[in-house]
């Protein structure tokens, strides 16, 4: 390829339009370079040009010719490269080669060339082949994704000028989980969000299908898990223990041939389904279908999300019941990695007092009930082992009573060939079950749980999130294998409101996981979301609109409230609120002030911070907080946490008297 005045992409501000279609990308790649030329156009001449190539690298192409051709209404026939048709032109026309060029760089990476001579596709395998497809499609006008379009009347233009793009990933493991165990979606909604996965290069879904509160994989040996385990009578709404419910039943789970179905369409987008069969707690579902598989089963499918039932980890049938449930699993998953939960056992509610527990212990020399757990989660190890998979689970298998709730530290040690889910706990936890030989994927929950308001997670600190945990030695980076973010649905009943808290974050997400670190740049992601989110609103998804451009009341779901102004706020006052229960550890606080009611919004001036009344820290600048909102989160960071001292944060607004506005503010710790 002739280059001529190679420009490398920079960032540009919000406020500028794409220069480029390769400025569009989501994730953005490691590399881009603009050459001087004319456009670069699919029209009615174009194909897939395809040379010698094996059966996987002719089932990539094939599908390249597919996606391809239902969006943008063209013909593109797959051609040989040896014999091109008459009415093919080959500058308009897409070509595939299998290369070893990028080999170091994984078997997503790809090349992705356009010339005058043009477009050309390069790949290690054929994975890459589909994501410099996926990267094809984001560059071609959003029309691709209207259904309704008059497709003969849109230019297809892949790039105003000849372009080169280098692109892998950052990390091996990019997943995407959605909970469907307390709310069921349905087929429909699940490859809607494949769709999405594919189309961002994200390539693993963890998909929770059982819990307390519905079990939703048909296991044929075990018909009660769905006939009575799949159905509830209520659903606890609003939040935590709100004693409110929504007065309907609920219940749904997929057949073995839905899942095959799902998991043949996940494969062909290159994604890789992990299935969550959650034990020994969360287990209330199954626990009522077969009740004596725990000491404590309940009579029916509980409707509140509080409720935690733990399998017994001392009867042998219930390894046996587990074992069996994993084969049917295991035939219906080709995933290498068998996800097993493992997190939020109530050692105090379920296995407290009881004495098959205590006589079990003893029995065993086990010297606490996290002992017991780490029992039951070697025995699944072994287990999953001899079905030739891998288990996975949050990070409570390693032993660490996180949760506070009565198993003390076990004394015993995890099969390290165990993939630990890190989700809770502090960071040291995750980098000594690395030293340990553990491989970790983050998920630390402060920043990357999707049911989290967007007040407690907004979109920058989604975006900013790193997974490779701070201060780990270089030669153990490696085993952070990537990020998982979590869609988990006790709040989000319908398909809709699931959309809303997991899209534009996911959309970030996909970016972390992809993108070298180095690369990465907020406002021009920002940029980029705007075009992207006309593709959501073709695609069907009903994202967080609001979010992208502004901050609203119902983001800040579950976030603690530092106080309130009023119109006593203004004039010559500052008003000032105790936040020596929020401050706690070093680190960058968020303050958002965000108006209520009244006529007048409010002028913000700066956020300060007070330690035993002396100012140790402030954000100064100019903030609205009305119907019109303008800069109205103050990031504060705090250096050092002084024990025993008294924290509060004063408020200044502008010089006027008794305005008419009421507001909150939100407190967000580090």
């Amino acid at each position: 390829m002739n280059i001529i005045h190679p420009i490398i992409l920079t960032a540009l501000t919000l406020t500028c339009a794409p220069a480029f279609a390769q400025e569009q990308i989501i994730p953005k790649p490691v590399e881009v370079i603009i050459n001087e030329g004319a456009p670069i156009i699919l029209n009615e001449k174009s194909a897939i040009i395809l040379g010698k190539a094996d059966k996987a690298t002719i089932a990539q192409a094939k599908s390249l010719q597919k996606l391809l051709s239902q969006g943008t209404g063209l013909a593109l026939p797959l051609v040989s490269a040896n014999k091109l048709p008459e009415n093919i032109s080959k500058k308009n026309s897409i070509g595939i080669i299998i290369d070893n060029k990028l080999k170091d760089k994984g078997e997503e990476a790809y090349s992705l060339a356009a010339t005058p001579e043009g477009i050309l596709i390069t790949a290690p395998n054929p994975k890459g082949i589909y994501y410099a497809g996926q990267s094809l499609v984001q560059m071609l006008p959003t029309a691709f994704h209207d259904s309704k379009a008059d497709k003969k009347a849109i230019t297809w233009q892949i790039s105003d000028k000849p372009f080169a793009i280098t692109d892998y990933p950052r990390f091996a493991w990019r997943a995407l989980m959605i909970d469907e165990a307390r709310y069921f979606f349905g087929e429909k909604a699940i490859k809607q969000i494949i769709d999405q996965m594919a189309l961002l290069k994200m390539n693993v879904l963890h998909w929770g299908l059982t819990n307390d509160a519905g079990w939703r994989i048909e296991i044929k040996k075990y018909p009660k898990l769905t006939s009575i385990g799949s159905k509830r009578k209520d659903s606890e709404i609003g939040t935590w223990r709100s004693g409110k419910y929504s007065g309907q039943p609920h219940e749904g789970f997929y057949t073995q041939a839905q899942i095959k179905d799902i998991v043949d369409y996940a494969a062909k987008r290159n994604i890789t389904i992990v299935p969550e069969i959650n034990m020994p707690g969360h287990a209330s579902a199954a626990t009522v279908a077969y009740p004596e598989l725990s000491l404590k089963p309940l009579k029916e499918v509980p409707a509140t999300f509080v409720t935690n039932t733990a399998y017994d980890p001392t009867n042998e049938k219930t390894y046996k019941f587990l074992s069996d449930v994993l084969d049917e699993v295991a035939a219906l998953f080709p995933s290498q990695i068998l996800h097993i939960g493992g997190d939020e056992v109530r050692y105090n509610e379920q296995w407290k007092d009881q004495p098959k527990i205590e006589e079990f212990m003893k029995k065993h020399n086990i010297k606490n009930l996290g002992g017991v757990q780490m029992y039951f989660s070697n025995r699944m190890s072994d287990i999953v082992s001899k079905k030739g998979r891998r288990m996975m689970g949050w990070n409570e298998i390693l032993g660490e009573d996180v949760n506070n709730d009565g198993g003390g530290k076990a004394e015993e040690t995890l099969n390290p060939n165990a993939v630990i889910h890190f989700w809770k706990g502090a960071p040291a936890l995750a980098k000594k079950a690395i030293k340990d030989g553990h491989d970790v994927i983050n998920s630390t929950h402060t920043h990357t749980y999707l049911d989290y308001s967007y007040g407690s997670i907004p979109l920058d600190k989604a975006y900013n999130f790193e997974p490779v945990f701070d201060g780990l030695e270089p030669k153990d980076q490696a085993k952070v294998k990537g990020l998982g973010a979590q869609m988990w649905s006790e709040w989000t009943p319908t398909v809709e409101r699931m959309h809303y808290q997991a899209f534009p974050r996911t959309v970030a997400y996909a970016e972390v996981g992809w993108t070298p670190k180095e690369k990465k740049d907020f406002p021009d992601f920002k940029k980029r979301l705007q075009n992207y989110s006309e593709r959501m609103d073709l695609m069907g998804i009903n994202y967080a609109k609001d979010i992208i451009t502004s901050i609203s009341k119902s983001d800040f779901f579950n976030t603690p409230q530092l106080g309130k102004w009023n119109k006593d706020s203004f004039g010559n006052n500052e008003p000032e609120f105790d936040a020596t229960q929020l401050i706690k550890t070093p680190g960058e606080y968020t303050f958002t002030l965000l108006y209520d009611s009244g006529s007048e919004g409010a002028p913000i001036k700066q956020v300060t911070l007070l330690e035993d009344g002396k100012e140790i820290a402030k954000d100064a600048h100019e903030g609205f907080s009305g119907h019109e909102k303008r800069n109205i989160q103050y990031k504060i960071k705090v250096p050092t946490v002084k024990e025993g001292a008294k924290y509060s944060v004063k408020v200044k607004f502008d010089g006027k008297d008794q305005l008419d506005s009421q507001g909150t503010i939100y407190a967000e710790a580090p």
